[in-house]
């Protein structure tokens, strides 16, 4: 009989029935060799197997999960079909194993909308089958909600079936481009060895199994970007589906991205390209003063490959190597390490509170909110970089709200527009004033606009605190338990130009575990906001990147006119700051 297991963090373990030597017992009767062959040999295929079968706790219908194992020293034979990552292996809707005699746990995963499932099973020899129910704790579909990862770096027939698997509802196949001397680049593949694969990946592989049922997670809609990595930049350059041309939902091919290895060129490319949009992927590299001055950047990462599951990458806060580095990020990727040199121009006394493993992810949203401030309305993005990192898929994603419709198109113009928010834990889904994140709201002189802000919160970890963010400074903080055993948010109201975001952050010690909302916006008599301390950080980081020795390396004509424009733009700023 299969096991059955519901959410919960408790452990089952039953002897597997010995099917396997009953059938040898049937065989000795016409040959004895072949008897004592069976019972010799305990792991043919059939016996000591145990297969997982994973489903719908509520449709009882089949799903795919991230399967891990905690084996005790003993190794689990993989079916060559079975894809793996890592230690995680992929369930599509079942899993078989051959392992030898022992005792198993397994956790099994499916996103954040999903209970997470603890079981385990010992076996000694035969066969049986575990079966495993998933419950989902929360529906981001019925709340008009769909998730994204930004960018992965695995092959697109391997990202569609991971795709089911983290339920996620779009994922972008980055084909990244590494820049390495004087603007030269070269394509890079996501190494082999952490990934296995099936020998011959079908078509069928791409769309089936149909699994879950109508209210399953993961629409399979696919993008592709052009991912630039260097030292000084991160960039990528997304091609926006075309309403008017019919769309492949297996396919992410899209032949008109630019194919310039100079990612100011490509910029320059697609500059008269309404479908084209560019995302900065790394907000603390040297060159985010140039690219924030270029109209085709759209949104920011401020979740990013180096908010990682186990363990976030730590900055190395260190001003001995000269004036202009505030500190360097050190990435592992695949077998490379990217060392990026933050030339932020942050205070000395900043880097008490950059210190550990919450460095980096607090030093990128306070470089986001440096953005707001110089009066830029870029939306915050999140990507996982699934494949070239030790991670996994849409552990940084993205949730757009669509209103009304629901395919492609609404969700990248959801997107461009700012209705979002940006997660690797908390599910959080806010709105204020009855409208989502992105959205503008008027104040007339001398009136002051209250705010009804509605949240809803899930989360797995303990949650540290929840906070609204007016313009840099916090209008309310609160303890969780505190926040819900009030009830609701104190009267908050507005009466200046500006963004508000909302967020929370996790007790999650290795790393920083946050949701923020995209911002909303303020404005009194039509009159933006634009600090002038914002646009003279981004002036001096500027200027430092100019004299770097990481920038000389990849000058080239299309970069000298970027900052050209850069200049230009920044003090056009200034004279628009307050």
């Amino acid at each position: 009989m299969p096991h059955s297991i519901a959410f919960g963090l408790g452990r089952i373990s039953k002897s597997i029935r010995e099917t396997g030597r009953a059938s040898g017992r049937c065989f000795c009767l016409l040959f004895g060799f072949l008897h004592w062959l069976c019972a010799w040999t305990p792991t043919v295929y059939g016996q000591n197997q145990v297969i997982l079968e994973v489903v719908d706790i509520d449709s009882r219908e089949p799903i795919a999960a991230r399967v891990e194992f905690t084996r005790s020293g003993k190794k689990l034979k993989r079916d060559r079909k079975v894809l793996t990552f890592g230690d995680t292996w992929l369930a599509e809707g079942s899993l078989p194993l051959q392992p030898p005699p022992g005792d198993y746990e397994f956790l099994v995963q499916r996103g954040p909308e999903f209970n997470t499932i603890r079981g385990g099973f010992t076996i000694e020899r035969g066969g049986d089958t575990v079966l495993i129910e998933v419950p989902r704790s929360i529906d981001m579909h019925e709340e008009k909600w769909f998730s994204g990862d930004m960018g992965s770096d695995l092959p697109i027939d391997q990202l569609a079936r991971w795709q089911i698997a983290d339920a996620i509802d779009m994922v972008i196949h980055a084909s990244p481009l590494v820049a390495s001397v004087k603007g030269s680049a070269s394509l890079k593949s996501p190494a082999p060895s952490k990934t296995t694969a099936p020998s011959k990946p079908s078509s069928k592989q791409l769309d089936a199994p149909k699994l879950g049922g109508p209210k399953e997670v993961g629409y399979r809609w696919r993008g592709s970007s052009r991912e630039y990595r260097s030292t000084a930049f991160g960039l990528a350059i997304h091609r926006l589906p075309d309403p008017d041309v019919a769309q492949d939902p297996a396919s992410a091919a899209t032949p008109s991205l630019p194919v310039s290895t100079d990612p100011y060129e490509a910029l320059e490319a697609i500059e008269d390209d309404p479908m084209a949009i560019a995302e900065i992927t790394q907000l603390l590299a040297s060159d985010l003063p140039i690219l924030l001055a270029h109209p085709k950047v759209r949104c920011a990462r401020v979740l990013n490959f180096a908010n990682r599951v186990a363990r976030d990458v730590s900055l190395e806060l260190d001003r001995a190597t000269g004036d202009d580095l505030f500190a360097k990020l050190t990435i592992p990727m695949d077998k490379n390490r990217w060392s990026i040199p933050v030339l932020a121009p942050f205070p000395d006394k900043d880097q008490i509170r950059f210190r550990g493993p919450h460095g980096a992810g607090r030093m990128s949203e306070a470089v986001y909110w440096q953005v707001l401030e110089a009066g830029l309305r870029i939306p915050p993005t999140a990507a996982s970089g699934f494949g070239a990192g030790e991670t996994q898929l849409g552990y940084n994603r993205v949730y757009a709200y669509c209103d009304s419709v629901v395919n492609p198109e609404a969700w990248w113009h959801a997107i461009a527009k700012g209705e979002l928010f940006i997660t690797n834990g908390p599910l959080l889904r806010v709105m204020i004033n009855e409208v989502p994140p992105g959205t503008l709201q008027a104040i007339h002189n001398r009136e002051v606009l209250p705010l009804s802000i509605d949240v809803s919160l899930g989360v797995r970890d303990p949650v540290d605190y929840l906070d609204v963010i007016f313009n840099g400074e916090s209008l309310y903080n609160a303890k969780l338990e505190d926040h819900y055993r009030k009830g609701e948010f104190p009267p908050i109201e507005i009466s200046q130009s500006g963004w508000l975001v909302v967020r929370v952050v996790t007790a999650h010690e290795p790393g920083y575990r946050m949701a923020t909302t995209a911002p909303f916006y303020f404005e009194v008599d039509g009159k933006k906001r634009v600090r002038q301390s914002a646009v003279e950080f981004f002036q001096e980081w500027l200027a430092r990147s100019e004299r770097s020795q990481v920038s000389e390396s990849i000058d080239t004509a299309a970069r000298r006119r970027a900052i050209e424009r850069a200049k230009d733009f920044w003090q056009e700023r200034l004279a628009q700051a307050e």
